[in-house]
This record gives C-alpha cells, structure tokens and sequence, in this order.
C-alpha cells in the first residue's frame, strides 16, 4: 500500500480513514529533533492517538511532519483529533516552533502565534492584502490573512 492509501486502514468501516498533518519547523540539530519527537509522541498518547512523523532537512531547518489518522465517522475521536491539534500547536509555539502550513480550521490560530514585535509579520501581510485586494475577493483568511471588512476580532 502506497501513502495515497493511508486512510483505507479502516477494514470495519471503509472510506472513513481521516487524516490531517501537523508540520512545524525545528532548528536543524539532532537534538531538538529528539524534543520535537518526544512533545509530539507524547501528547498524541495523550489523546489516544498514534505518533506517525518524519524529519525533512533543509540547509538551516527540519520540517517535522506529523501525520494524524482517525476516524472520520467517530466523533469522539474528530473532537479529540481537534483538541490534540489546537495543544500541538500551543505546544509547538511554547517552544519556539512555527508551523509552516496547516489545516484550514487552524490557521488562524497558527497566524497568531507568530507574535513578534506585537504581530509585525500579520501587520504586514494585512497592508499587502488591502493595497492588493481592497475587496478581500483573494482567499479570505487564507493563512490568517483577513480582508479589513473581515477582521472584526480576528487580530492578534
């Protein structure tokens, strides 16, 4: 079986196999590697769920990809898949890490955790996005980034 074919691990139930990734970026050393493993491995059994990760290399940096697998037509295990989400991300963010892509559901959250210089970067990208698309037609929210006339208490 190839990774296209992850979710068809439900024998019971076929067709209801979810998954989502978790990817934050970790400095590229063995040993924060190691940390980034362990606070994963360890909320995942948390919430009951299994740890699937890899470590992709760059020059400076690792990608940490996370996969989560559940059931899709259990919903205890759809809130906890989103419970565990929101403590990685709180996690990630406690040390240091920033996702370098997420789940529509969390980008929001994960925009805010990029908090420097009072959300410089948001700041930023939200003055591009007005002088560019005043009328927020442009994926609304993609990334965190929100139209002017959208905002209303999304900032940071």
């Amino acid at each position: 079986m190839n990774a296209e074919h992850m979710t068809e691990w439900r024998e019971r139930t076929p067709g209801t196999g979810a998954h989502t990734c978790f990817s934050p970026v970790v400095p590229l050393r063995g040993s924060e590697a190691l940390r980034a493993a362990e606070m994963v491995r360890s909320r995942s059994a948390q919430y009951g769920f299994d740890y699937l990760g890899v470590f992709l290399a760059g020059r400076r940096y690792m990608n940490h990809i996370v996969e989560l697998l559940w059931d899709g037509a259990d919903a205890r295990q759809t809130t906890a898949i989103r419970e565990l989400f929101h403590a990685l991300i709180e996690d990630a963010a406690g040390e240091g890490y920033g996702e370098y892509r997420t789940h529509l559901a969390f980008m929001d959250l994960v925009a805010e955790k990029f908090d420097f210089n009072d959300h410089a970067l948001l700041r930023l990208q939200q003055t591009v996005k007005d002088a560019l698309d005043p009328n927020g037609i442009l994926a609304p929210g993609k990334s965190g980034i929100w139209p002017k006339h959208l905002r209303d208490g999304r900032q940071a």
